[in-house]
């Protein structure tokens, strides 16, 4: 274990929880939720740290005991165990494994929403989609158009603001700051895409805590 690979870790279990810990601040903690918070724990573990087969075993245990308020969960869990290890023993591009990862975070995600709330609410799921399809278009940017980038940043933003989730000025600074990342091509840097979804998260609450 490393200090970086430690880091990595924590960023990856910030950028999993955060988003759906502040959408939901009334939450009361239970058994299962304490479970998939440790999950979590064990998926970012999975991502960054060697010996996959043991934090495999230990993300089956918890997967287990995490679905037990609601089974119909645990095949969501199940599936993302099984990215997770995919994406720690297989060698793919850094584009791919990015991805794959955005996409784990996304489910997992959908999962602790799921369990705060006792059922997956609309608003929960237009959220952390709009976030995952943010973060993936930024993973790609360096492969796309600069222009195919900004339209379809106005066309997830727009739906945001559309649905009533995203405001004007959480739009705009979201706008701004994913054109820099995109013009000076930072978004590749190791690191850059966990911690943009993490301060806009937390942009977003703020944003919607006034108003």
């Amino acid at each position: 274990m490393t200090i970086k690979s430690l880091f990595a870790a924590v960023t990856a279990v910030i950028q999993i929880a955060l988003l759906p810990l502040l959408l939901n601040p009334g939450l009361v903690f239970s058994g299962p939720l304490i479970a998939l918070l440790a999950l979590i724990l064990v998926m970012a573990g999975l991502a960054h740290f060697a010996k996959p087969l043991w934090w495999t075993v230990a993300a089956l245990i918890l997967a287990v005991i995490s679905s037990s308020a609601n089974w119909t969960l645990l095949p969501l869990a199940l599936a993302q165990i099984g990215l997770g290890l995919l994406l720690a023993t297989q060698k793919m591009s850094p584009l791919l494994k990015a991805s794959g990862w955005q996409l784990e975070v996304l489910f997992l995600q959908l999962l602790l929403s799921a369990s705060i709330t006792h059922g997956l609410t609309i608003t929960a799921l237009i959220i952390n989609c709009l976030f995952a399809a943010l973060m993936l278009l930024l993973i790609w940017a360096e492969r796309l158009p600069f222009a195919a980038t900004i339209i379809g940043l106005l066309a997830i933003l727009g739906i945001g603001f559309w649905q009533q989730q995203f405001t004007l000025l959480f739009a705009l600074i979201t706008l701004a700051c994913s054109g820099i990342l995109t013009v000076r091509h930072w978004a590749k840097q190791p690191g850059v895409i966990a911690w943009t979804q993490i301060s806009l998260s937390a942009l977003l609450y703020l944003v919607r805590l006034h108003g």
